[in-house]
């Protein structure tokens, strides 16, 4: 199946709300780092695109008509040459309140204290699927927090440079006819505009808040992530 839509967007700038979003406008369904934890035998396939830059790609977006958060941001230049019809949204929002957020959520998830750790490993004894959602989780440790931040994501003035850096590289990259740039709370219109759809009756979802992310985890963790 074809990507028609390519988040290019950092996690935590309105993510799990733009997949719902999607999903509502027909793009069902879209890839988010949730899909990879579900279903984490699929990290080979995106340990390959890291490593060779390529990958099967049919596998891995199998019934999949959109992307957005990591691990699929990281790749945005490659899909956009995979998928050149594909449409590409920057999701972002105001650093200070992102930087708070990943520290609040992802932070903790990928640095997990010693609690959440033993946690893991109980439910890894029963469930091995868990052991295999940490495995993605260490991904994005090494991609997220070692690479595009440089190991150095607590200096929050570097990060701050690193973060701007990454709109201005997409934006320069990405054709302008090609590329939204979003910003959670702008609502339907923007979206549907540039996607060239009628706007759903219902709200726009606002989803995955920084109080509820943990509660997200031990989801994931008790199984009951579907």
């Amino acid at each position: 199946m074809s990507l028609n839509v390519i988040g290019a967007g950092f996690p935590r700038t309105g993510t799990s709300s733009m997949k719902v979003a999607l999903q509502i406008l027909g793009f069902d369904e879209c890839y988010h780092m949730k899909n990879l934890l579900i279903d984490p035998y699929k990290l080979p396939l995106w340990n390959e695109l890291e490593s060779k830059g390529t990958t099967d790609f049919e596998k891995l977006f199998d019934g999949f008509q959109a992307s957005v958060d990591i691990p699929g941001y990281l790749y945005y230049k490659l899909l956009m040459d995979k998928y050149p019809d594909a449409k590409v949204i920057l999701t972002t929002r105001n650093f200070d309140k992102w930087y708070d957020s990943i520290n609040a959520t992802l932070m903790k998830a990928v640095y997990p204290n010693i609690g959440l750790k033993l946690k893991i490993i109980r439910k890894a004894l029963s469930r091995p699927s868990v052991f295999q959602s940490k495995k993605c989780v260490d991904m994005v440790k090494r991609t997220f927090f070692e690479m595009q931040f440089q190991k150095k994501f607590a200096d929050k003035d570097h990060s701050r440079t690193l973060f701007d850096a990454h709109h201005a590289e997409v934006i320069s990259h990405v054709p302008e006819d090609r590329l939204l740039i979003y910003e959670p709370g702008q609502g339907w219109e923007p979206l549907c505009n540039f996607l060239e759809l009628p706007t759903p009756k219902e709200s726009y979802p606002h989803l995955n808040k920084k109080e509820n992310f943990l509660d997200m985890m031990d989801k994931l963790l008790s199984g009951e992530m579907a």
